[in-house]
């Protein structure tokens, strides 16, 4: 496959698992894909990889604990993000990756 591409995004995110349940996961990205990847060692789930390509639409749900939610063809993965995050340029990061430009919502 040759060298891996550039890191863009690293950060820890709490990916929505259940109606009120979180898990912990590292989002990292690179110019062709978003990778989710689980923090608790305790589980037993596999990193989940998801194509630039395969992302329908990409939300930013700003509210006292903003939440980015990516669309795919198959599913939707909602993720908390720290209060104290650098939005724009996570924004801009994902928009690098994915090729597509942001939905900005307030709830």
């Amino acid at each position: 496959m040759g060298i891996r591409e550039a890191i863009t995004i690293d950060i820890l995110v709490r990916l929505r698992t259940g109606f009120y349940q979180t898990t912990p996961y590292r989002m990292e990205s690179t110019r062709s894909e978003i990778v989710l990847t689980p923090q608790d060692h305790g589980i037993q789930q596999r990193p989940i990889m998801i194509d630039a390509d395969a992302v329908v639409s990409v939300s930013l749900i700003r509210k006292k604990v903003p939440e980015i939610e990516i669309e795919t063809e198959s599913e939707t993965y909602r993720c908390l993000l720290d209060s104290n995050i650098d939005l724009p340029k996570l924004l801009s990061a994902i928009e690098d990756t994915i090729g597509t430009t942001i939905l900005i919502r307030t709830l």
